[in-house]
């Protein structure tokens, strides 16, 4: 991964955008991946997959092999650069955020060891000194849905959400699309960044969806939001620190658990999960 390699390579990736295309399209895909779950998509189909707080498009690239079409959305725009380079011909790329409604807003950048960490961007305040604030601009995804739609007869399986916080924002803004579609919905979803996380697993349980994680790129185990605690405990985020920089191989452990899959018995991608899923939902 970026942040395993020396500061000098770092810093040619990123000032060379063909560089970038090169490393993410070609080297990190067969490299030890920075999160288990990416294993499992690429064991899926879909028709349009949809990915909120693309970054520099690591879900996105590997989404956009397995799917029809993907539509991503990242509004930090050094990521955004990035990513609209290096995505294939099947990606399409929108420089704002995805909220309950439309309007303007601003976006924290932390400082994270001497640098701006785009991955870490929040519409959420940040308290963090040393980071940077950026102007953005935040869409409802339910409104803009007819513009956004890579096709008229785009369906969507997927939508893998990561927002640093702002997740039930997100959500609340696609509910529309989410019970029409009823996709699988991958969430990353922290306490550390949002004390009201219970709600995004109150919200879709509601409509029928049950939640997993997975630990190891493999199989897909039943949870609930109480479970949070006990996988996000400060023992396994330093675990976490050290490991996520080495990236996971297949079937390796993850100890800290930040990543949330929400399947609906009818969904249609549900049959690429059915055989991952272990044991009978706890709560």
């Amino acid at each position: 991964m970026v942040g395993a390699l020396p500061e000098k390579v770092r810093a040619a990736l990123r000032d060379s955008t063909l560089a970038q295309k090169v490393y993410r399209r070609l080297v990190v895909p067969l490299s030890r991946q920075s999160e288990p779950d990416l294993y499992l998509v690429r064991g899926c189909t879909f028709d349009t997959a949809v990915d909120v707080g693309a970054n520099v498009g690591t879900y996105s690239i590997e989404l956009a092999k397995v799917s029809r079409h993907v539509v991503a959305f990242e509004p930090v725009r050094v990521a955004y650069h990035v990513l609209k380079h290096v995505v294939p011909y099947n990606v399409k790329c929108y420089e704002f955020a995805l909220g309950e409604s439309n309007e303007s807003g601003t976006i924290s950048i932390p400082n994270h060891e001497g640098r701006l960490e785009s991955a870490l961007a929040s519409i959420s305040p940040s308290d963090q000194p040393g980071g940077a604030v950026q102007d953005v601009e935040i869409r409802s995804f339910d409104a803009g849905w007819s513009q956004f739609r890579p096709q008229a007869d785009a369906c969507i399986d997927f939508v893998k959400i990561d927002v640093e916080g702002y997740e039930l924002s997100s959500l609340k803004g696609m509910m529309k699309t989410v019970e029409k579609f009823l996709p699988v919905l991958l969430i990353e979803i922290e306490i550390r960044h949002n004390r009201s996380f219970s709600e995004v697993f109150v919200l879709l349980d509601s409509l029928g969806y049950r939640s997993y994680y997975s630990p190891d790129g493999i199989s897909l185990v039943p949870c609930c939001s109480q479970d949070l605690q006990q996988l996000q405990t400060k023992e396994r985020l330093d675990s976490n620190r050290q490991q996520q920089p080495k990236g996971y191989s297949r079937g390796e452990k993850r100890r800290y658990i930040n990543n949330f899959w929400f399947v609906h018995t009818r969904s249609r991608a549900a049959s690429h999960l059915d055989s991952l899923t272990r044991a009978r939902e706890k709560c």
